[in-house]
C-alpha cells in the first residue's frame, strides 16, 4: 500500500463551506460518489452534510452538531466518532480564528481541482496495485 502526505488544508475549506454554504453544498452533492477527499474523516463530515441537503435543501451550518450527535449514537467504533469528532471541532476553531468569509466561486473551483486530483490518485494507486499483483 503505497502512503501519500498531502497538506489537508484544502480539503478542510471544502468540508467547511459545505458545512455553512448551501449554494457550495448543492454543487459538491451533484458530484458526490462517496469519496471525494483524501481523508476518511472529511468524506464522513461531507456525507452527513450531503444526506442533510437532500432531506432540507440548505447546508446543515450549526445543525452540524445534532447531525453528527446522530451519527456518533449509530456508530458503533468509539475510536471512530473521537476521531471524526477531533475532525469536526478543528474546522469549527479553524473557522472561527480565521473569521473569514466563504467565496462560493473560488471554493467551487478549488473543489473541483481537488475533485479530479484525488479521483487521479486513487486511480494511480490502484493501477500500481495491479501492477504489483
Amino acid at each position: 500500500m503505497i502512503v501519500q502526505r498531502y497538506e489537508g488544508s484544502q480539503e478542510r475549506m471544502i468540508v467547511t463551506a459545505m458545512i455553512l454554504n448551501s449554494t457550495v453544498l448543492g454543487a459538491i452533492t451533484s458530484r458526490w460518489d462517496g469519496e471525494l477527499f483524501f481523508s476518511k474523516w472529511a468524506n464522513v463530515i461531507a456525507r452527513l452534510c450531503i444526506s442533510y441537503h437532500k432531506n432540507y435543501q440548505e447546508a446543515p451550518e450549526k445543525r452540524i452538531e445534532g447531525v453528527f450527535q446522530s451519527w456518533a449514537e449509530k456508530t458503533i467504533s468509539d475510536e471512530s466518532v473521537i476521531l471524526a469528532e477531533r475532525f469536526l471541532s478543528g474546522l469549527s476553531e479553524e473557522y472561527v480564528q480565521k473569521g473569514e468569509g466563504i467565496n462560493v466561486d473560488y471554493i467551487l473551483d478549488v473543489a473541483s481541482k481537488h475533485f479530479n486530483r484525488v479521483k487521479l490518485s486513487k486511480l494511480a494507486q490502484s493501477i500500481q496495485g495491479d501492477l504489483d499483483t
